[in-house]
């Protein structure tokens, strides 16, 4: 009989193999050891070979677990219209299932006979169901049980023993990324949750695309978009089409989206980038930079010159009061935003002025209060 190390990258191989790999002792690897006749040359060579494999096979358990961390955080991923996330799992341990397969075929039993052949093809069995290791075989129990060893049957069994046990730990991280995946998909609410946060991922890292392509470049519907028009609500759209699109198309569907609800609202490029989501915000800090010398936020003299800057603390306490968080958009906010929009009677800060400002106010908030009490007077009387 011959045999097959060929398996279907599934979530059923993925539990088949976790069910096996968790059930190997070393009452089963010994008496394998023994039916196969090795000799010492044999398993010397058996044990340094699995060693060379260790340092390969932790580093691909690494990559692993930084997958497996971040996988089900994204709302789109590529690669997804060709394989499943099971293939993707495959591909990520691929050394590890590959050695293990090998290990499982190199302790099948021979037997002699006839090849199996159906439809005119030669049927061979799969190392997984019957390899001496897998549970589903049964085995005899050595006697004299590893007190009639030589130390270097021992060595090889904890060898083949650790190694088993590190692509179970990695078996197991596969099913539970699956897992998680699962879960996502019937959970509508975390899926929305999901989408909202990664479409503000992507407009933090895309301003400069938003401002480059400006309105021809975004007023072409894309695919995703169209394909949410056909559905009664997000939430129908964000539950059927979790890890369905690959990144670009999620990028340009963002983008398109943000920028597209942004002119609806009267937004500007810089308003719609520093509030994706949250255009009641914009519209009322537009409102509040129109009037903000009410809040009289003076700063310290120009030289000798009479003027006087921006106070730090007053446009700090703004940009707090607006939830513009974000290092990137901070800068952002002072020097594409406000400074822009101010047209009072004081003379801008730069970012560096505003961080300076800003971490003096986590340090002591005194006046924080009083400043945002006429920030939200100043709101309630211009903004309808």
């Amino acid at each position: 009989m011959q045999y097959s190390t060929k398996i279907d990258r599934t979530t059923e191989t993925l539990n088949d193999v976790a069910t096996l790999v968790a059930h190997i002792e070393e009452d089963r690897v010994l008496a394998a050891i023994l039916n196969k006749r090795l000799s010492h040359d044999d398993i010397v060579e058996y044990t340094l070979h699995l060693r060379e494999k260790c340092s390969r096979q932790q580093r691909e358990i690494e990559s692993l677990r930084k997958f497996s961390k971040t996988f089900n955080k994204e709302f789109a991923t590529n690669h997804n219209k060709c394989f499943s996330t099971a293939k993707r799992l495959f591909g990520v341990i691929r050394s590890n299932m590959s050695e293990t397969l090998k290990l499982l075929k190199r302790f099948c039993p021979r037997v002699m006979g006839q090849p199996h052949v159906a439809e005119g093809e030669e049927q061979k069995a799969s190392v997984i169901d019957h390899s001496m290791l897998s549970r589903a075989v049964p085995y005899s129990p050595v006697f004299f049980g590893m007190e009639g060893c030589d130390s270097c049957v021992k060595e090889f069994i904890d060898e083949l023993l650790r190694f088993f046990k590190d692509v179970e730990e990695a078996v197991l991280m596969c099913e539970d990324v699956l897992q998680e995946e699962s879960i996502i998909r019937k959970d509508t609410a975390r899926c929305l949750r999901l989408y909202e946060q990664c479409c503000e991922d992507v407009i933090e890292r895309s301003y400069e695309f938003i401002e480059y392509f400006g309105e021809e470049g975004f007023a072409k519907e894309d695919s995703m978009s169209a394909e949410m028009h056909k559905l009664p609500s997000l939430q129908d759209f964000v539950s059927g089409h979790f890890h369905m699109h690959n990144k670009n198309e999620f990028q340009i569907h963002v983008l398109h989206k943000a920028y597209s609800e942004g002119k609806a609202n009267d937004l500007s490029d810089i308003e719609t980038f520093l509030w994706p989501t949250d255009h009641t915000t914009a519209i009322r800090a537009r409102v509040i930079v129109e009037h903000f010398d009410e809040l009289n936020p003076r700063g310290r003299q120009v030289g000798n010159s009479g003027r006087y800057r921006l106070s730090g603390k007053h446009l700090a306490v703004f940009m707090k009061w607006c939830e513009v968080k974000d290092t990137k958009k901070e800068k952002y906010f002072v020097e594409r935003y406000f400074n822009e929009a101010y047209h009072g009677v004081y003379d801008t800060i730069a970012s560096s002025t505003l961080n300076t400002a800003k971490n003096k106010l986590l340090r002591d908030d005194t006046g924080e209060r009083e400043i945002r009490d006429e920030i939200e007077r100043i709101a309630s009387k211009y903004c309808a």
